[in-house]
Parts: C-alpha cells; sequence; structure tokens
C-alpha cells in the first residue's frame, strides 16, 4: 500500500471501532469501503508476485454434466445474488485454490452433489495483494499449520502500535467465518476488498512485470482451517493470463464430520485434458488414468488425500494424469 498522511494512534482506534460497529445488515459496501480506504494511508503490506507455471484449481458444483469451457470459470454478474468474501451482489469473481482439495471444502458440499473440480495455469507474472496470513488468524482457524508463507518476512511484521492496530482489523475481519444465510457479513470483507485491489502506482512498478493491475487477492483458505491458500481473480485477468489444463467431473458419495474436519469420498466420473477452440470440453468418457515410468532404483509415493489417490515423485511433486 502506497504511503500518505499518517493518522494519530488515539484516532485511528476511534475509527477501527466504529468501523466494528457498523450494523452490517443495513451498511451501504461503498460508503463502508471509502471509511476503510481511509485507514491505508501509510499502511505497508508484503506480497507475492504470481509466476508463469503457478496452477490454480477451481471447483463448481454442477447439476449434469456440461461441455462448455465457459461453465467452469467466472459464473455471469446476473447469477451472483448473495454477498461473497471478495464479491458484491452482481459482480463475478474467479475464487480459486492453490491446491486441488481446497475448492470442494470451500463449497461445502453434500453426499449426492455432483461438482467439476479443473485446473489452470498461470501464463504471466501477476501482482497480488493478501490477507490473513497471520499467527493470530491461523490460531482462530485452529490451525496446525507449520508456517506462513516464505514470501512473508518476519523482520517486516508490523512494529508500531498503529501498524500492528490496522494489521489485526484487515486480517481479521477479512478472515471472518460466516454462517450460510448470514452473507451480509461478508459486506466487511467486500469493503476491505475494493482498495487492496487498487492498481500499482506509476512510481511503484515492479521490475519484470508487464501488467501492474492488481490481479486479484490471495488468502487462507477457511474451509480448511488455513491448510490452503485461496486466489480471486478479476475477470479481465482470468481471460488473458489463465488457461485451462484439465477437469474431472465427479460426484459426493459421503460427506463426514467430525467437530471442526470434514473430510469427502468422491466418485469420478469423466475426465477431460483437451478444450477445443470454440470452448467446448472433449470429454474422455474415462476416469483419469496415470501412465508412470519409475526409472531403476526410482520410486513413487501412493496415498489417498480426500477421497482421492495422489500420485507423488521422489521430490514430492505431484504427478497429473493423463
Amino acid at each position: 500500500m502506497r504511503p500518505g498522511v499518517s493518522i494519530k494512534l488515539g484516532e485511528l482506534r476511534e475509527i477501527v471501532a466504529a468501523i466494528r460497529r457498523v450494523d452490517l445488515k443495513v451498511a451501504d459496501v461503498a460508503a463502508l469501503s471509502r471509511r476503510v480506504q481511509y485507514l491505508l494511508h501509510g499502511f505497508v503490506i508484503q506480497t507475492p508476485i504470481l509466476e508463469p507455471g503457478t496452477k490454480v484449481y477451481r471447483a463448481v458444483k454442477w447439476d449434469q454434466k456440461y461441455d462448455l469451457t465457459a461453465r467452469l470459470g467466472y459464473p455471469p454478474p446476473e447469477k451472483i445474488s448473495k454477498f461473497g468474501r471478495a464479491n458484491t451482489i452482481g459482480q463475478s469473481l474467479f475464487y480459486c485454490s492453490v491446491g486441488w482439495n481446497a475448492p470442494q471444502f470451500e463449497l461445502h458440499l453434500e453426499k449426492g452433489d455432483f461438482f467439476a473440480l479443473s485446473r489452470w495455469r498461470v501464463t504471466e507474472r501477476l501482482i497480488v495483494n493478501n490477507l490473513g496470513f497471520t499467527d493470530r488468524v491461523f490460531s482462530r482457524l485452529q490451525s496446525d499449520r507449520s508456517s506462513i508463507p516464505q514470501w512473508i518476512r518476519r523482520d517486516q511484521n508490523p512494529q508500531t502500535p498503529s501498524a500492528r492496530l490496522l494489521d489485526k482489523f484487515f486480517n481479521e475481519e477479512f478472515t471472518r467465518e460466516v454462517p450460510a444465510g448470514e452473507e451480509h457479513l461478508y459486506k466487511m470483507s467486500v469493503a476491505i476488498t475494493l482498495p487492496f485491489l487498487h492498481d500499482v502506482a506509476e512510481d511503484e512498478k515492479i521490475e519484470g512485470v508487464r501488467d501492474h493491475r492488481v490481479a486479484g487477492l490471495l488468502y487462507p483458505a477457511i474451509a480448511v482451517l488455513g491448510h490452503g491458500d485461496n486466489l480471486v481473480f478479476k475477470p479481465e485477468i482470468v481471460d488473458r493470463y489463465l488457461a485451462i489444463e484439465q477437469v474431472e467431473y465427479n460426484q459426493v458419495v459421503d460427506r463426514k464430520v467430525d467437530g471442526k474436519y470434514v473430510t469427502y469420498e468422491n466418485k469420478h466420473i469423466d475426465f477431460a485434458d483437451a478444450f477445443s477452440p470454440a470452448g467446448c470440453i472433449e470429454w474422455k468418457n474415462r476416469c483419469a488414468e496415470w501412465n508412470i515410468v519409475i526409472p531403476p532404483g526410482g520410486s513413487v509415493r501412493i496415498s489417498k488425500e480426500n477421497g482421492r489417490a495422489v500420485y507423488r515423485n521422489e521430490r514430492g511433486e505431484v504427478i497429473d494424469p493423463a
């Protein structure tokens, strides 16, 4: 965030307290976001650059198997009838995850549901802002995540009382757990998202990055207790810099809940890794298959993760199906 006019600590505390008291059932998001933006003067944040080749995963609940790639991407604005963590009503965004397992949990799928899990590749260096990567947030989620991302430097954690206050406010409010039916509570995280998706100023441009728009927002996956990372991208970024690579069509055959922990058992129905120029999914009418050649003295580790077989090479890298 770009430095600006500093706000005295006492005034800062009063503003934050007033914002927290806002009745979100009747609050106007634009007005709330303007109050949030005022707090950003002088606030500094570290954030990563997504490199070309980064894989992201997106799950979409389906009522049947569809043939159009558009069904895997961001939804039409007219379909958005509720607030989300980053979107207002009528605002289309592309929610996805850095790992393949988190998207299913984010959809809160039930036994019998059908869903498509797609994988996409980032094709250009992208600037993403971030929220939620703090020890306090992970503690609240009761996460046993071993460390926060390596791109966060511990020696640059907020040092002043004002910086710590703002860091606590932005990160905790954005990652608030919102029950179904209470989506109006997302108004606060939406109000925070809007200024965090600002474009980079001319004198702050980053070497080696061609598109200086902020592409999206990175944050811990709340539905998996912070054990994975989510991303939300602007639609125009998806259109230019994300390429679809594969999709699986699945059905949830079992769902078990043990306190805060949820496990799924899925039935894999179909798979595709080719897509026509006209935007059609070229289904293979079979499940994904792994063609693995193990070199002499080599090994492959097979594990079952969230009801799915996962193959990894000796370096721990996931081997993709075909």
